[in-house]
């Protein structure tokens, strides 16, 4: 359940884009903001004398014409967050250097050759140790005649200096929406290991993988939604198959499935779409996280024309008792700060793996009767445990 807590601002108009991070290194999660209207990027410090209040505006960057996607992360080979934003007037994206404390240097230029940046992504594709770029422009010819339509751009980093792919990614699309970096369909084409996804809001979910020739193959992912806003790339199944699957949402204001999700079958293969809701009008955004602490990842979104916020428990997983059939296992202790133990009955030995609550393999092995797993390095958090012979699922936490 929820309850309505005091309001942050009633003073930052048109937000464009929020995170939740802890920028000023004092462990709490601050709100980080950027207005399209004021042109500028700031944040709300958590109090951690009271967690979840929020103290007044710091300005982390004014003079950003028409601030509007922004990513927190570690650009420049130190320790400390920096922030990326896009200048949706001014054609470009620009970054700031952290200083660890909540505190950023001057206006760094990162690219200027995309007409209208809106959505972006950093990762590093190439496999050497620093963070790529993908961008994608959300006009049309309506808006800008004479220009291409909409078009998604690739650049690499080499010591900060972003250059362009030799080629785009595509030139053809009517109004982008969403696009990032992900790992699609496990391929290495020239050392790049990463495809996109991307959400055209006029025509279709695709994914593009860069081939042989340094050109980008596009595969449309049929879908009922007309308008695709925001995707998601998540293991929403908790199949413990390692494979994450593909969330879309609908900018449809009208009848019409509003929430679906595509089941990863590898390879760059998905089943045909399972709706998860049909009652919404312009579900622009959403987000996932277990809020129920069930296990399994569930959804919030916005509907923008329906004035409203939308929660959707994932029923997915099913977890299992002690004891089954012929088996009967205890895993102990649970939480669990440094060794894993488990006791089997009736089995000498059995094969398992451990997995996150995203879905990412983290170990897996062969137990005999009572032998123990380090978990000491984990992270704190929840995890699962998976019989791979029986598919049985426990889950544990480790403190």
């Amino acid at each position: 359940s929820f309850s309505v807590q005091p309001t942050v601002t009633t003073a930052l108009p048109r937000v464009s884009d929020i995170v939740l991070i802890d920028i000023n290194g004092d462990t709490a999660l601050d709100i980080v903001a950027s207005s399209f209207t004021d042109n500028k990027v700031v944040y709300y410090p958590n109090t951690l004398a009271n967690p979840g209040t929020f103290g007044s505006e710091i300005t982390i960057a004014s003079a950003i014409d028409g601030a509007g996607d922004v990513d927190i992360v570690l650009l420049d080979g130190d320790s400390n967050l920096d922030v990326v934003v896009s200048a949706f007037d001014a054609d470009k994206i620009v970054w700031f250097a952290g200083n660890g404390d909540g505190t950023f240097g001057a206006e760094n230029l990162m690219i200027n050759s995309v007409v209208k940046p809106g959505s972006f992504d950093l990762k590093d594709i190439d496999n050497d140790n620093d963070l790529d770029l993908v961008v994608a422009n959300a006009v049309n010819q309506m808006d800008l005649p004479g220009m291409n339509t909409s078009v998604i751009e690739v650049f690499f980093n080499s010591s900060l200096t972003f250059t362009k792919d030799t080629n785009s990614v595509t030139d053809d699309k009517d109004y982008l929406f969403n696009v990032f970096f992900e790992n699609i369909d496990d391929s290495n084409n020239n050392g790049i290991t990463m495809d996109i996804l991307a959400t055209d809001i006029f025509g279709n979910l695709v994914h593009y993988n860069r081939n042989a020739s340094n050109t980008y193959d596009e595969t449309i992912i049929s879908s009922s939604i007309a308008n695709p806003s925001s995707v998601a790339f998540m293991n929403i199944d908790n199949s413990m198959d390692g494979l994450k699957d593909i969330i879309l949402s609908s900018a449809t204001n009208g009848p019409g499935n509003d929430l679906v999700w595509f089941k990863n079958n590898g390879a760059g293969s998905f089943s045909a779409e399972t709706i998860i809701d049909a009652t919404q009008n312009n579900t622009f955004k959403f987000t996932m996280a277990d809020f129920d602490n069930d296990g399994d990842l569930d959804i919030a979104s916005a509907a923008y024309s329906d004035d409203q916020i939308s929660i959707f428990n994932n029923q997915t997983i099913v977890l299992s008792n002690d004891e089954f059939e012929n088996e009967r296992f205890r895993l102990y202790p649970n939480p669990v700060s440094d060794y894993l133990r488990f006791d089997i009955s009736n089995l000498s030995e059995v094969d398992y793996a451990i997995f996150t609550i995203l879905g990412e393999k983290l170990l897996d092995g062969n137990l005999n009767h009572n032998e123990r797993v380090d978990v000491s390095r984990f992270n704190s958090g929840l995890y699962f445990f998976k019989l791979i012979e029986s598919g049985r699922v426990f889950r544990f936490i480790k403190n």
